[in-house]
């Protein structure tokens, strides 16, 4: 969606530079789906592994890393809806 804006922008003639909120929404979110992906591919793996071989201590220890790091990115939504917030406030 940013490249669509930038584009018709600058096919309009003007110069086109992203507001900072904007930026800022990019980066969490760029960081959001980062964590996303490092459940996804390593956490969840590691705790299939540890069920596969029934071992339920460290299987609880998997699913505590998957609860902090769901906790941190719902923690960054959270800062993405602040700041979109503040910006219609402004």
């Amino acid at each position: 969606m940013l490249g669509r804006v930038a584009k018709q922008v600058v096919q309009s003639g003007a110069s086109f530079e992203m507001p900072l909120a904007w930026a800022v929404m990019t980066l969490l979110g760029v960081v959001m789906v980062a964590i996303f992906m490092y459940i996804r591919f390593a956490l969840y793996k590691k705790l299939g592994q540890t069920v596969a071989a029934a071992g339920l201590g460290a299987s609880g220890v998997a699913l505590a890393q998957i609860r902090t790091w769901v906790s941190i990115n719902l923690g960054l939504g959270g800062l993405v809806l602040v700041v979109i917030l503040l910006r219609c406030t402004s």
